[in-house]
């Protein structure tokens, strides 16, 4: 079956209030995050050790907190996706098949 969508994707760009990530990193509420996505993301891929997803995980985040990225504004991308509600449907009807029950 054909689907014919007419989406419009848009990338926004969302600032964390100013900060950087020198004063970004540093606040309890975004440290809390960062430590329950590692320990989440760990455990999420069978095919790949959970020790190189810490490793990984480890090393972005010793980047992040060093003095090279400190005075970088922080900033998130993020996809929107518009379209119309009989759209959508289809769209949904589409990702029926890559669910996993």
């Amino acid at each position: 079956e054909r689907f014919h969508l007419l989406p419009l994707m848009l990338t926004v760009e969302t600032t964390a209030g100013g900060s950087t990530f020198a004063t970004f990193m540093q606040q309890p509420d975004v440290r809390a995050e960062v430590d329950a996505y590692i320990a989440y993301i760990a455990d999420r891929d069978p095919g790949v050790p959970r020790h190189k997803w810490i490793e990984t995980t480890a090393a972005a985040l010793k980047m992040l907190e060093s003095g090279a990225m400190a005075e970088y504004p922080v900033a998130v991308l993020g996809e929107l996706q518009l379209m119309l509600t009989g759209h959508a449907e289809v769209r949904y009807q589409m990702h029926e098949v890559y669910k996993a029950y």
